[in-house]
């Protein structure tokens, strides 16, 4: 019975702290970030990696933002070219597609990868600097 409470102490604990952080790791080890925190860890350096359209693109990135399509022909074999040892920052227009890009990154062995809670909209609605 102490065994229970203590682990239904732990769990809510870790509910609370990751609820107010923003910052959550997902069960495949992908770290979700808000914009905030996003915005301070890819000053470390590594891989800001967009996996929108070229289309959306267009209309404006992330500054030293690269674009690899989520829905391109060759995805899959293009991010695997990314250096496997990077952090790898990526974002989508509002997170869907940039976390099912993280976890297929960690799927092919990258271990440091960071996905942008909300997307390029959630960055915007910040006012966090964009590149058009």
């Amino acid at each position: 019975m102490v065994k229970k409470i203590q682990m239904a102490i732990l769990v809510a604990f870790t509910a609370i702290f990751s609820a107010c952080t923003g910052q959550t790791t997902t069960p495949t080890g992908v770290v979700n970030l808000t914009p905030s925190e996003f915005s301070e860890i890819v000053k470390k350096g590594g891989v800001i990696l967009d996996v929108r359209t070229p289309g959306e693109v267009e209309d404006g990135h992330i500054p030293s933002a690269i674009n690899i399509d989520y829905y391109g022909d060759n995805f899959e074999t293009n991010v695997s070219t990314l250096d496997k040892d990077a952090e790898i920052y990526v974002y989508c227009r509002s997170g869907k597609r940039s976390a099912s890009s993280a976890t297929i990154l960690h799927k092919q062995g990258f271990t440091k990868v960071y996905n942008l809670l909300g997307g390029f909209n959630a960055w915007k609605s910040s006012g966090l600097p964009i590149v058009k």
